[in-house]
């Protein structure tokens, strides 16, 4: 950008200045005494171009307004390399109240109104910030010092600000999360000490319910047991008496059978005889012994033989039935036997079950307290073991005396009856036990789905971090090559200048990574650090330096033409070196090709394409 036109109403000395017919190209020079308005130039172009100047801002821009004034206002005109005209206009009062606006000169075009909207306009117009702009294109009275590779101007010039700008806020919300997690961590740690304070065994609660439904099915088996055992000494006398019965019954009707089969065979094989065998018959007549008695028999067998021999089936028969079914009753007998057996087996079984093979080691020295040692259910007694081994195998066929298995079954019951009151005492401090558990195990799934859920934050947090700090580096990578890049051109820009400021002493420098510069000394015949040379050469030296980024930033910018405003630059020039700078610096390079040099004078003969001279104290007119 270019300044075609400044003018400006009651700002600083100025009541009225006006400044036109500006070379887009040269030298403009400004001179006057302390005192006489040189600096507030600048001060007028900083102001319109960014509201501000580089010592006022904020509540203090009002001290710009000349005294005995209520308001002051700057009109400046600016081209870029189309030719295209821009004119912004800025004012403000003395209770610090601001406009400004932005108009395209030709045809009038208002594109911003308003100090917000035309901020953000010029902002766009030009591409840099108020930093920037005094890190560059406009140098203070005094203001000259080795470049700050933090500085956001410099990373603009270079060609990085946005990935500054981009790393700058990835760092910025890496702050934040490193934070976040900061602040999370104390939270995990209490929850992880509330954890360490419930002393939580995962295994305990599932063994405590496990034992649990052991005792309380223990218990109902031996209550179901004594149960039967109440019964079986009655049910045993009971079913002894009728399986003797049934038994006798049997004996009598199996010797009826012995008896009535053979007299049945027989009846039947002489009715056969006399029936179907008459020639064996006639044979048996011949003999003198039998005839007379075979006479009677064939008498008999044709009158009763048939009734008789029938009569001996069916009653053979009827006993063979009897028979069977006394066996089956036997059979059937038998079996109650076999179950009032296995009842007193699995009763005997039952009362051998010890609180050993019930619970786990760790629960039996918790419930050993609870019960007696030498208790039924701690040591189950063994005195009945022999004699009920005998009577389980007697009352399988009814054998058992029956006194005797009174007196067996009265103590087995006993023992059933006792184990089963101790299991009840167990079961009241296991409910106990339980419930604690079930509680800490709730207070613990608490804690832990609290800690899961900031866990979870934790871990998105340091998600992210990773993410960022990748995201930083592939920056940092790319903006390291910019930076080489800038340096390379830095360094080939001052090659033109810093001869010419240093009077041919120095004509080459050297910048680092790190932005810090070194000087080719032609004396010493090596690159020498920038602190060894002398404070009037540092500022000759920062001089191209100022220019040469300058230059740079244009070209970032895309501002191919490019106004400069240097105030007192030659300040340990002599005059012939100022002289010469004079005619050489619009030379230097195409783009910052519009210079204002601040002085309060020159050396006579030196060159300039417009001189503005600033009036004496008591003159507040300019038009130049």
């Amino acid at each position: 950008m270019l300044i075609q036109s400044i003018t400006a109403t009651n700002f600083r000395k100025y009541q009225q200045l006006s400044i036109k017919d500006l070379p887009t190209q040269g030298v403009i020079t400004v001179s006057g005494l302390n005192e006489s308005g040189k600096s507030s130039i600048g001060e007028a172009i900083c102001f319109a171009l960014f509201g501000r100047t580089f010592n006022l801002t904020g509540t203090a821009v009002t001290k710009l307004i000349r005294w005995e004034s209520d308001a002051a206002s700057v009109s400046l005109t600016l081209s870029n390399q189309q030719g295209v005209s821009y004119t912004i206009e800025r004012s403000i009062d003395s209770k610090g109240n601001s406009d400004a606006s932005l108009t395209q000169a030709k045809g009038e075009k208002v594109i911003a109104k308003g100090t917000v909207d035309t901020d953000k306009a010029i902002h766009d117009l030009l591409g840099y910030t108020f930093n920037t702009f005094t890190d560059s294109f406009y140098l203070v009275a005094r203001d000259l010092s080795n470049p700050d590779p933090d500085s956001n101007s410099i990373k603009q010039m270079a060609g990085i600000g946005e990935y500054s700008k981009i790393s700058d806020e990835l760092t910025e919300a890496t702050t934040l999360n490193q934070q976040s997690i900061d602040e999370l961590t104390p939270t995990v740690n209490k929850h992880h000490q509330a954890l360490d304070t419930l002393n939580i065994d995962e295994t305990l609660l599932p063994e405590l319910v496990d034992a649990r439904e052991v005792i309380a099915l223990e218990s109902e088996q031996k209550h179901e047991l004594n149960g039967e055992l109440a019964e079986l000494s009655s049910t045993y006398k009971e079913q002894q008496k009728q399986f003797k019965r049934t038994r006798n019954g049997w004996r009598f009707f199996n010797t009826l059978t012995w008896i009535l089969v053979p007299l049945m065979l027989v009846a039947w094989g002489i009715w056969l005889l006399f029936n179907f065998f008459p020639q064996q018959v006639a044979a048996l007549s011949q003999n003198p012994e039998i005839a007379p008695h075979l006479e009677k028999v064939n008498d008999g067998v044709n009158q009763w033989g048939f009734q008789v021999t029938m009569g001996l089936v069916l009653l053979t028969s009827l006993i063979l039935f009897f028979k069977w079914r006394s066996e089956s009753k036997n059979d059937s007998q038998l079996a109650d036997a076999e179950a009032l057996s296995n009842t007193l087996k699995v009763s005997h079984e039952h009362s051998q079950h010890s609180l050993d093979g019930l619970v786990t080691a760790r629960l039996r020295q918790t419930l050993r307290g609870k019960i007696q040692p030498q208790s039924a259910l701690s040591s189950p007694p063994q005195n009945d073991n022999q004699r009920l081994l005998k009577l389980t195998a007697e009352c399988k066929d009814f054998s058992a005396d029956d006194t005797e298995l009174d007196n067996t079954v009265q103590r087995l019951r006993d023992t059933l009856d006792q184990q089963q009151r101790e299991l009840g005492q167990l079961s009241e401090p296991l409910e106990a036990q339980i419930d604690t558990e079930k509680d800490h195990s709730d207070k613990a799934g608490v804690i832990r789905s609290a800690l899961r859920g900031v866990q979870t934050e934790i871990d998105d947090n340091q998600k992210q971090i990773d993410t960022q700090q990748t995201g930083v580096q592939l920056l940092q990578r790319a903006s390291d090559a910019l930076i080489t890049d800038f340096n390379a051109s830095i360094t080939s820009r001052t090659e033109k200048t810093m001869p010419l400021f240093t009077d041919n002493r120095y004509k080459q420098i050297k910048i680092s990574k790190d932005l810090s510069v070194h000087v080719y000394s032609d004396e010493k015949m090596d690159w020498i650090d920038f602190d060894e040379v002398s404070s009037g050469t540092q500022r000759q030296i920062l001089l191209a330096v100022r220019i040469a980024m300058s230059e740079q930033l244009a070209g970032n910018t895309d501002n191919q033409k490019q106004f400069i405003f240097l105030d007192e630059p030659f300040t340990y020039f002599d005059q012939e070196r100022t002289k010469s700078s004079l005619a050489a610096l619009p030379k230097i390079n195409d783009t910052t090709c519009q210079v204002w040099i601040v002085a309060q004078e020159f050396p006579e003969g030196s060159h300039y394409d417009k001189h503005i001279h600033c009036p004496e104290t008591g003159n507040h007119i300019l038009s130049a």
